[in-house]
């Protein structure tokens, strides 16, 4: 082989060197440039979304950006929303046992009120509910004119014929652990009087 032809064999390698080079930088450059596009469309929707509308992946993107957006809010309303019932059930629940048990002072003793319905008003429910401990009192102690001075006329002579019926003479005092608040109507259900 002589200088020349070794000379052109060189020449021609390194043309074919240089096309391949330049063909492989081409390459890595799309390549590259095809990565950045991509990890911008997955890392920023909205930009994506912004210059890429119509590609499907950043259409998918955007409609799971969206479902997650509206969950998102919906679970936040629901937790303001949940807020709220729990502070509605605690005062519920405050003016629910404020309302049952009361503790009054009726005939110089302390005992605690539940109140079951709507009752009368305040000044009334006191005297009935004092009258009805006077009542009860007298016939436990068998006091007689002190259960007639209470009484109707209707019961003043049931009381006369059958006093030994209802008169429990001598039981000794009664405690009271409770009463209800008078009813403004009572009606009977199984026996028991509910409001």
């Amino acid at each position: 082989m002589n200088k020349k032809n070794i000379a052109k064999k060189a020449a021609g390698k390194k043309d074919k060197r240089n096309f391949k080079s330049f063909i492989s930088g081409i390459a890595a450059v799309v390549f590259f440039l095809m990565f950045l596009l991509t990890g911008s469309i997955v890392a920023f929707t909205s930009l994506a979304s912004t210059y890429l509308p119509e590609v499907p992946v950043v259409k998918q993107l955007k409609d799971v950006q969206n479902e997650y957006n509206a969950i998102k809010r919906q679970n936040e309303e629901m937790a303001k929303l949940n807020e709220i019932l729990k502070k509605e059930n605690e005062e519920i629940k405050k003016e629910n046992e404020e309302l049952k048990i009361r503790i009054k002072e009726i005939g110089g003793v302390s005992i605690p009120e539940y109140r079951t319905s709507e009752g009368i008003n305040d000044e009334y429910n006191q005297k009935i509910q004092e009258i009805v401990i006077k009542f009860i009192r007298a016939m436990y102690r068998g006091d007689i004119e002190t259960a007639r001075k209470i009484s109707t006329e209707e019961f003043k002579q049931e009381l006369a014929q059958n006093a030994k019926h209802y008169l429990m003479i001598n039981k000794g005092d009664i405690l009271f652990t409770c009463i209800t608040n008078v009813a403004k109507k009572w009606k009977l259900v199984r026996g028991v009087c509910k409001a």
